[in-house]
């Protein structure tokens, strides 16, 4: 008999954005923040720069880590469109809101996409890697991942 899947499994990424320049937060203090989310005995479905490979800590075995190049991702190629969106709009700071920021932050779709050609769960959930920084106390994550406080989700895009 197989076991039932977890009624959530959680999806995040890092990437080394400092070998692209300066950082609010260097790379070393999302690893830091992630050690949180990374005890939580939840599933994770986690991609992570290849260049962190030496540097990332063994995970709990209910974790999965994909290693990736960020310039391999789908929005990697739409970096400068992306940059002269925000600079347009003016909402841009210049040591977070870079083109590979944005890029980044614009691949969720496809880190939580991938996610659910992996995971049998009917949930997935984005969490950020660093969520620790505002969210220091994470010992409810196991329970959201079990008990999950809703009955269904609807995804839809606004016209």
């Amino acid at each position: 008999m197989n076991p039932q899947p977890s009624p959530v499994t959680f999806c995040s990424a890092l990437f080394d954005l400092e070998r692209y320049g300066p950082r609010r937060r260097p790379t070393s203090e999302y690893l830091r923040l992630g050690q949180e989310v990374l005890r939580q005995p939840v599933p994770l479905i986690l991609f992570l720069d290849k260049t962190l490979k030496d540097r990332f800590p063994e995970t709990e075995d209910n974790h999965t880590v994909l290693f990736l190049d960020p310039e391999d991702l789908p929005t990697w190629k739409m970096r400068d469109k992306l940059t002269e969106a925000f600079e347009r709009r003016g909402r841009l700071e210049s040591t977070k809101d870079t083109a590979e920021y944005l890029c980044l932050q614009n691949a969720k779709w496809f880190f939580v996409s991938e996610a659910a050609k992996l995971s049998d769960s009917p949930v997935l959930s984005w969490i950020d890697l660093g969520i620790a920084h505002c969210c220091p106390d994470l010992d409810l994550l196991p329970e959201i991942a079990t008990k999950p406080q809703w009955d269904h989700l609807t995804v839809g895009v606004s016209h």
